[in-house]
């Protein structure tokens, strides 16, 4: 029997929560609830598995909203929602000073299959994918290599792993003049202390896989040198190597489940 309270009593809408200075982006955008978010119309950036990304705007001020749907299938998601697991990370990274997008409001809907959104701010800069195919010369590649191999071994020392390693999931704003790198999509993550070699070997062989054909030996390597920190060729990087280029080679056999 329903207790009396409970007779005739509506559940209320999940609670979102928001970071200092979102309250007017999320009013501006009609966002007072996970109900409210998949309402919300803009630009079709990605749609994946059960996953939507939208460009929106607030006058000419742009954010990303990303939007989980129910889960299919017959067993239940339990534990963090996917925007939440996402939001953690966000704010992990960004208290450790990376360029990542700033987490603005976060909801889930309760129940194992329950629906939920991420808003955040928008990244500033291009697909560094795009940009090496696009530019195979170029100033801004000199040091890049190194800086990706720095920006990645300092990722791995956070305790985290990607798991979508890609360069189209890598920003570089050309206009900024340190040339600075964003690292997008975080939503599959995962956590280690520290991790495993096989998940830091999956990372660095999704990156190399992605490499336009002009990303030379000798800027993949500078890349390796960097990330192990080290000077000069030696056993142990001919051993990461080998097991880089093993990975690579199955990753390059099928297409990205999460792309």
């Amino acid at each position: 029997a329903l207790a009396p309270q409970d007779v005739g009593v509506s559940q209320p809408p999940p609670p979102v929560r928001l970071r200092n200075g979102a309250e007017p982006i999320l009013s501006e955008l009609g966002i007072q609830s996970v109900e409210d978010a998949f309402e919300v119309e803009g630009q079709l950036l990605r749609e994946a598995e059960n996953r939507t990304t939208l460009r929106v705007e607030t006058g000419n001020t742009p954010f990303v909203l990303k939007r989980y749907a129910a889960r299919k299938g017959l067993l239940p998601r339990w534990g963090t929602s996917p925007a939440e697991h996402e939001w953690g990370v966000l704010v992990q990274l960004e208290e450790q000073d990376f360029p990542v997008p700033r987490p603005l409001a976060v909801g889930a809907e309760s129940g194992p299959r329950g629906r939920s959104f991420l808003l955040m701010q928008w990244l500033p800069g291009q697909d560094l994918k795009v940009l090496l195919r696009e530019h195979p010369v170029a100033n801004w590649r000199t040091d890049l290599p190194v800086r990706m191999g720095a920006f990645t071994r300092r990722f791995h020392q956070s305790g985290l792993f990607h798991r979508d390693y890609y360069l189209n999931h890598f920003r570089l704003d050309l206009e900024d003049p340190e040339k600075q790198l964003g690292l997008l999509d975080l939503q599959r993550v995962g956590r280690g202390s520290p991790p495993r070699r096989r998940w830091l070997i999956k990372d660095l062989a999704a990156l190399a896989s992605s490499c336009p054909a002009n990303v030379r030996q000798t800027e993949r390597l500078r890349f390796l040198l960097a990330y192990l920190g080290k000077k000069r060729v030696d056993s142990s990087l001919r051993g990461w190597m080998g097991s880089i280029l093993a990975k690579e080679k199955r990753i390059r056999a099928h297409q990205p489940k999460f792309p």
